[in-house]
């Protein structure tokens, strides 16, 4: 599974924009994001092996009220990411995928 590291530039105005942010994010982490999808590893004329892939989400993030910026590590996909930090209400101005 490959690392990623995302960096966002958010409006923040205070500890409560900020602690908005970082309770959606805290939401991602250390839980896997299922994937809907099955890879067939072997296919016998009795059974057929799937393996399930889920292990997508956050593992750290840093969000600065000062710097109005955020930066996610982890394998979540970046549109899962950006839609999350979305529904807190907070604009997001500019965002990359820096990894």
């Amino acid at each position: 599974m490959s690392e990623h590291e995302y960096k966002f530039e958010v409006v923040m105005t205070c500890s409560g924009c900020s602690g908005a942010v970082e309770r959606v994010l805290s939401k991602l982490q250390g839980k896997p994001l299922p994937l809907h999808t099955a890879l067939i590893v072997s296919r016998h004329r009795s059974h057929t092996l799937l393996l399930f892939a889920w292990m997508q989400g956050v593992d750290s993030y840093d969000v600065s009220l000062e710097s109005q910026s955020v930066v996610v590590r982890g394998s979540a996909p970046f549109d899962t990411v950006l839609e999350k930090i979305k529904k807190t209400g907070k604009e997001v101005k500019s965002s990359q995928v820096v990894r």
